[in-house]
């Protein structure tokens, strides 16, 4: 008569399939951008991080954040991401945009490369003289802005903020905006329009607060909800970490003295950002790269990419009257 096993051999025998599963289960299930045993090690160093990259889209004097409904109110803009953004849009109007990107018809809505990126970005015009220049693309740099990178979150649905000072008479913190000449790699950060080489583009950054109030995705001052990290921290008042925002905005074939933006100066570069990510697209790039640890770069992480390069915009006469209303 054959034995029955014991009582300690069969909870042995449980135990040992409950590891070997275990084990198949995260050898099958691990992939680069799916977080693994070594995730918070490689989230502790803070380099996680994805790109957008957005070519210019259109012009005009539009701020949907600061002047909505009010479509001549602002200062030029150029727009880049969500190809309807104008002085009515709003978190639900950029969501259903189908309009095709000039670079990206392969994601109709935007001209970014990213799948599920339908938000809009956008920036003072920049001139020299009476010619205003479009830069070719820019990239949107996602990226950690605290220590604790395990704790960010995405962007909320509809959250709406401005970076930089619009009234800017003397340069900003570069902690906010700053020029250079392009050179990658190795980009020395300078608060006056540099001279640049015909091989290193002049290059506009403008850096957004990364610590949300947890409750209001707009205010008054359009600025107000947001934060900077205080000791690479959220603050108490603001604690809620998001992805930091770090826009790279590349100008071909003008530099040096002369360059202004049109908000009054060539000091008040700033910046507006509507979310209009699908957010399931935008959490799982979070989750994949930025709390993950992995520099997902512009072509890399989860969801689709496609290669974008900007087109050459042709300069063109400043429409912007002098009494244009700052933004």
């Amino acid at each position: 008569m054959q034995q029955r096993p014991s009582t300690r051999d069969r909870r042995r025998s449980i135990l040992l399939t409950v590891l070997i599963g275990a084990a198949a289960t995260t050898a099958i299930g691990a992939s680069r951008f799916s977080p693994d045993a070594t995730a918070l090690e490689r989230a502790s160093n803070g380099k996680g991080s994805f790109v957008a990259v957005c070519a210019f889209d259109h012009r005009s004097y539009a701020d949907p954040i600061v002047f909505p409904g009010q479509p001549r109110a602002a200062h030029s803009h150029d727009f880049f991401g969500n190809t309807t953004t104008d002085a009515f849009s709003t978190t639900d109007t950029l969501r259903v945009a189908t309009k095709p990107g000039l670079e990206t018809a392969s994601y109709p809505g935007t001209s970014c490369n990213r799948a599920g990126d339908k938000s809009a970005y956008w920036v003072p015009t920049l001139t020299k003289g009476n010619t205003a220049y479009a830069a070719r693309v820019m990239r949107v740099y996602y990226r950690a802005g605290i220590r604790d990178v395990p704790s960010i979150r995405p962007m909320p649905a509809g959250l709406r903020m401005i970076a930089g000072d619009h009234k800017a008479t003397a340069p900003q913190s570069f902690d906010v905006a700053a020029w250079a000449c392009s050179v990658d790699g190795d980009e020395i950060e300078v608060g006056e329009v540099p001279t640049c080489a015909s091989d290193s583009p002049l290059r506009l950054r403008i850096i957004f607060p990364s610590c949300w109030n947890g409750v209001d995705l707009d205010s008054a001052d359009h600025k107000s909800h947001m934060a900077y990290p205080v000791r690479s921290a959220c603050p108490a008042s603001h604690p809620v970490a998001v992805p930091k925002i770090v826009m790279g905005i590349r100008y071909r074939d003008v530099s040096g003295p002369g360059v202004s933006l049109s908000c009054g100066t060539a000091y008040c570069g700033h910046a507006d950002f509507m979310n209009g990510w699908d957010q399931s697209a935008l959490g799982r790039l979070v989750d994949g790269c930025i709390r993950s640890g992995y520099v997902c770069g512009d072509m890399e992480g989860p969801g689709g990419a496609i290669k974008v390069t900007g087109r050459k915009v042709p300069v063109t006469q400043t429409p912007a009257p002098s009494n244009m209303a700052p933004a």
